[in-house]
């Protein structure tokens, strides 16, 4: 069985919109419980002041990839009459749904082709 972990570089725009999402709000507050555990644990680091480089397994990130799709769709019903909060919302839930998959790498597994 192959698997995966999954790295998501977080810039300072993100960050503050992460810190700034409503706790009262479930879907707001299940994407930031998983993005704000991920920073505070030690696999999260720090890059520079304004960057954060956070790891997911493959089960973590599904769990991501779930929060951010309903965090899209529930801005996407708001489109009627855009507005904020929702805009900021759907631009940043969009571009990390994104770039969710770019920093793969394959952490057990056969690497070689199958005949």
């Amino acid at each position: 069985m192959t698997t995966y972990k999954y790295g998501l570089i977080l810039n300072e725009d993100e960050i503050n919109w992460i810190k700034g999402l409503d706790s009262s709000v479930d879907i707001e507050n299940s994407l930031a419980e998983i993005l704000a555990m991920k920073m505070t644990e030690d696999g999260g680091s720090v890059l520079t002041p304004e960057t954060y480089r956070l790891s997911f397994n493959v089960s973590e990130c599904i769990k991501l990839e779930e929060a951010l799709e309903m965090m899209i769709e529930k801005c996407r019903l708001e489109g009627i009459n855009p507005r904020e909060p929702f805009l900021t919302h759907l631009k940043h839930a969009k571009a990390l749904y994104a770039r969710r998959h770019k920093d793969r790498i394959q952490t057990s597994g056969s690497r070689f082709p199958q005949r």
